[in-house]
């Protein structure tokens, strides 16, 4: 992984995906944002602040690269604009 330190002290990008690949979210303006090694070895994990710019390079492997994200936001929180559609009774309110 490679994430750009301060990144989230920034106001949000916007984020963009190519035709056809809604979950392929790409930041083009990242692209100006020094980015700093991280390696997360083999079935390792990644904690990370949901503003950071972060990225991974090219699986250079016959497999699927798979990931699982997890969004921690507090319970009166509302997603007015969501890029993607989800799906709200996967949310889980701990009070």
């Amino acid at each position: 992984m490679f994430f750009g330190e301060g990144s989230q002290l920034r106001p949000l990008i916007a984020h963009t995906s190519p035709a056809g690949e809604p979950f392929n979210l790409q930041v083009p303006a990242a692209a100006a944002v020094a980015m700093t090694p991280a390696p997360v070895p083999k079935g390792g994990v990644s904690f990370h602040h949901g503003g950071v710019l972060h990225q991974s390079g090219p699986n250079h492997s016959q497999r699927w690269r798979r990931a699982c994200a997890l969004h921690y936001v507090r319970n009166d929180n509302a997603f007015v604009r969501p890029a993607l559609p989800y799906d709200a009774s996967m949310f889980l309110r701990i009070s």
